[in-house]
């Protein structure tokens, strides 16, 4: 049950498949940990007392920071927007740093991954999760002329940046990231937000949405490590994972647009017949008022 105090306070089911479980199983056990946007602590309290993590928050919230604060070593005030994070952490550094559902928030993600980097241990990671924007109620509203936002979800009304599975991949590539892990949470249109969208398009239009790469992916759940100077980390090449799943989404493309030409062309082809039909009704009628 969540809190009814703290808009994102919500309690993790670590046996569970939901994006808290997974990113929670990315972090590893005894890290110390920088979790970014931590809110009231829900998170931290799990990295303390099941993995014994030692967990240093930031938030923006005054007063969920002084929740935090019961499961933190730490709990830092202030704007990713515009903070410093060095200047408070006055040269720590961390083997695991945490965003989950955070990046989307920000005016400028792309500047908290590259403060994330310097303050990253050697062999240090990050663990994200990220809204998927091409999930297919979002892409079912858009359709319809809407972009429903609300108090929570995928269009949560303060989401400032959208991204996709391949648009994010190159975020992180821009940023010097090396994908180590990639992960999704898929959910049935039907149990969320956007069912009565998606029910309303005709059944084709539903049939094609749903053969869309990612299409069924309401969130990435990923961890990454700073690319190293020789282009290889933790015994990987350089962007592999990344490259493999951009080969995976071309290929859906590929076989979503045959799927659709085919579909097109079978629809063509019984119009045609129905042409065909009709004249022939008529050819027919004609002959027998002659007759």
């Amino acid at each position: 049950m969540n809190d009814k105090k703290f808009k994102y306070a919500y309690q993790i089911d670590l046996d569970s498949d939901t994006t808290p479980a997974k990113v929670v199983r990315l972090v590893g056990r005894a890290k110390e940990v920088l979790e970014l946007g931590c809110g009231p602590g829900h998170m931290s309290r799990v990295f303390k007392e099941h993995l014994d993590c030692e967990v240093t928050g930031v938030e923006v919230d005054e007063e969920a920071a002084t929740e935090a604060r019961k499961h933190c070593r730490e709990v830092i005030v202030c704007d990713l927007d515009r903070a410093e994070l060095s200047s408070y952490l006055r040269g720590r550094t961390f083997d695991v740093i945490v965003m989950a559902d955070v990046l989307e928030h920000l005016m400028q993600p792309e500047r908290v991954l590259r403060q994330a980097k310097g303050l990253l241990k050697e062999n240090g990671h990050v663990v994200i999760s990220i809204p998927n924007v091409a999930y297919m109620g979002i892409v079912a509203c858009l359709m319809s002329d809407e972009f429903p936002y609300s108090d929570l979800g995928l269009l949560d009304r303060t989401h400032l940046r959208f991204f996709t599975g391949p648009s994010f991949r190159r975020l992180l590539g821009s940023e010097g990231f090396i994908i180590t892990e990639w992960q999704t949470y898929e959910v049935p249109v039907e149990l969320t937000e956007f069912r009565d969208a998606f029910e309303r398009l005709p059944k084709e239009i539903r049939q094609f949405i749903s053969m869309c790469p990612d299409s069924s992916v309401y969130q990435f759940i990923l961890s990454a490590a700073p690319l190293r100077e020789e282009g290889a980390i933790l015994g990987k090449s350089k962007d592999s994972l990344a490259e493999k799943l951009d080969k995976e989404v071309e290929k859906r493309m590929k076989e979503r647009d045959n799927w659709f030409r085919k579909s097109y062309s079978m629809e063509q082809q019984v119009q045609g017949e129905k042409r065909e039909h009709g004249l022939f009704k008529r050819l027919l009628s004609t002959f027998k008022t002659k007759r």
